[in-house]
């Protein structure tokens, strides 16, 4: 019988408010965390955008809200 292993996935919500991005933004590239979302709907999208470029990372997931 083959064993079967667990994962346990933590994703970093609502990027997308200076303080959050720059928090998720140091997690990100850290190697802490590997996934993020971004709050489409905020006013500093732009802001979560650009930190995101900076780290180089391009998997995130969007919260539509």
């Amino acid at each position: 019988m083959k064993k079967m292993t667990k994962k346990l996935l933590i994703n970093l919500d609502d990027l997308g408010a200076p303080t959050i991005n720059e928090a998720i933004g140091k997690i990100l590239s850290q190697g802490i965390i590997h996934s993020s979302s971004l709050l489409a709907t905020s006013c500093f999208f732009d802001d979560a955008v650009q930190t995101l470029k900076d780290l180089f990372i391009s998997k995130v997931g969007v919260h539509l809200a």
